[in-house]
């Protein structure tokens, strides 16, 4: 089966389940780095607004099981754990919503068509941050959010610089930047999975881990927006001096002290080796390797 046929039998299938009592239709998004996936809008008559499910996961499923009983069954399941309530109807009074203005970091180059109808700010020569509203939380642990668009912030009679300033604090509170050393993650994952040999053993060759930094934030969601953060910037280069930043996704990027300032090129294949191999198109960041010097960001 086709996957633009399994869409449309997976929305039949869904509105039979439901007997009318829910609206189903396909729906499309255009996400990160201008990537375009199909999903189902779920939603319920008496509810303002629902989050799209992503057919492609189950595509995948369908393709290994071939059981449109159990996919759909597997949908309507996630539709329950990630239903959420928000009144959209606040989005439109700035007052209610100010408080969940947050900035996300994207790539200029691979979001021109976003950054056209979105208010933005430069980071860096390829870098800006986009601006969300933080919605609800899900079951799972992530959040819902929408992104603020030209219109939005005219509806508001607002401007960037007032979206920035919002933002700026309430990142702080909802994206709280962290560091960690890269043996901290390691033992981190290896205490997870209950592997005492490994970590006996990391632990004996502590001195040997390479000195790389995880920055992120505490919800590990849209983690790369720290490096917008100054004083946070500006406390790591206080530690460690000038640093090296890699991109590794939209959710993090990594630290590494700038002893070498050849090392960039290296750097370089890494990242886009990750970006290629490891990462979804949409959670790439950029295939660049940037440096910061204790003032600002640029391309190494």
């Amino acid at each position: 089966m086709e996957y633009k046929d399994f869409a449309e039998q997976t929305v039949s299938l869904l509105r039979n389940r439901f007997n009318g009592q829910l609206d189903v239709e396909i729906h499309t998004v255009r996400k990160n780095n201008s990537v375009q996936r199909t999903g189902v809008l779920i939603k319920d008559k008496r509810a303002d607004a629902s989050p799209v499910i992503y057919l492609e996961p189950f595509f995948d499923m369908y393709e290994k099981c071939h059981d449109m009983e159990e996919i759909v069954a597997e949908i309507m399941n996630e539709y329950r754990q990630n239903e959420f309530h928000f009144d959209v109807k606040s989005i439109m009074d700035f007052d209610s919503i100010r408080d969940r203005i947050i900035y996300v970091a994207v790539n200029m180059h691979m979001n021109e068509e976003l950054l056209r109808e979105a208010p933005h700010r430069e980071l860096a020569e390829d870098l800006a941050v986009v601006y969300r509203i933080m919605l609800d939380n899900m079951e799972d642990g992530s959040s819902a959010s929408a992104r603020i668009t030209n219109t939005l912030m005219d509806t508001w009679s607002a401007d960037e610089e007032t979206l920035w300033a919002c933002a700026k604090e309430n990142n702080k509170r909802l994206k709280e930047p962290i560091c960690r050393s890269l043996f901290e993650v390691l033992s981190e994952c290896l205490a997870a999975k209950g592997d005492s040999v490994n970590m006996e053993f990391l632990d004996s060759t502590k001195e040997a881990v390479p000195e790389m930094y995880v920055l992120t934030s505490r919800d590990r969601q849209y983690g790369a927006s720290v490096i917008a953060d100054k004083a946070f910037m500006k406390k790591m280069f206080n530690d460690i001096g000038s640093f090296f930043i890699l991109p590794s996704s939209l959710h993090e990027v990594i630290a590494i002290p700038e002893k070498d300032e050849n090392a960039a090129v290296e750097l370089k294949a890494i990242v886009q080796y990750v970006n290629e191999t490891q990462l979804e198109e949409e959670e790439v960041l950029a295939d660049q390797v940037y440096k910061y010097d204790g003032h600002s960001i640029t391309v190494a």
